[in-house]
């Protein structure tokens, strides 16, 4: 026969006691059962918490993680030389004899695209009418020049070895004038817009109502 502590008054007593003389509890001593008990319990919690861990760990993560974007390395070899292109366009079409009615030209990059501005100094409409042409002749000078402005685009492209209908790349082209209003406000007229398809590998041409300021 063994002592044992009793589990309440921590008194020593026989194994076999079933009341703690000292304090009276009953089963004074702990049981197999009792000591077993806590372990199992937390064995099967842990167990629990492991399983939904692999479970559900990798959504978790996923949620709280933002999206990132997908970058490929001819993407991210475009964005790099965007800059550099649109400034060897609007060289290059600087030069063009039809660049003498133009104020000036501007482009833009974003989102594996290219937008080029062609602001002319005066409204082709009026051009055309004084000089004895139809209003048609107005829409071919705006279609035209925008049209030279996207082939220099596309050429600056190939020859910087990218290629636009493969890759996907975007290009528009605005041909667009600034006015004033009638209190003096800075207004924009747009005359038209060339746009260019990756997927055809064709420009076309989108006629604007002058009249309608700030859009086609």
């Amino acid at each position: 026969m063994s002592l044992v502590a009793c589990r309440e008054c921590r008194t020593e007593i026989s194994s076999q006691a079933k009341t703690c003389p000292s304090c009276g509890i009953d089963k004074p001593h702990k049981s197999f059962e009792d000591v077993l008990g806590p372990i199992v319990i937390t064995l099967v919690a842990l167990a629990i918490i492991v399983w939904l861990l692999v479970q559900f760990g990798p959504l978790l993560t996923t949620l709280s993680d933002p999206p990132k974007p997908e970058i490929n390395a001819e993407g991210t070899a475009l964005a790099q030389r965007a800059h550099a292109i649109i400034d060897q366009v609007v060289y290059r079409v600087n030069k063009l004899p039809v660049s003498a009615r133009w104020e000036h030209v501007e482009g833009d990059y974003d989102d594996g695209g290219f937008s080029f501005q062609l602001w002319f100094k005066d409204d082709p409409n009026y051009l055309a009418a004084s000089n004895g042409f139809g209003s048609d002749f107005g829409t071919s000078v705006v279609q035209n020049d925008a049209e030279e402005v996207a082939r220099a685009a596309l050429q600056e492209l190939l020859f910087e070895k990218f290629s636009p209908s493969i890759q996907k790349i975007n290009l528009h082209v605005f041909a667009e004038r600034h006015v004033s209003g009638e209190t003096g406000k800075p207004l924009v007229i747009e005359y038209g817009r060339v746009d260019y398809n990756p997927f055809k590998d064709i420009l076309s041409f989108h006629k604007c109502d002058p009249s309608a300021l700030l859009g086609c």
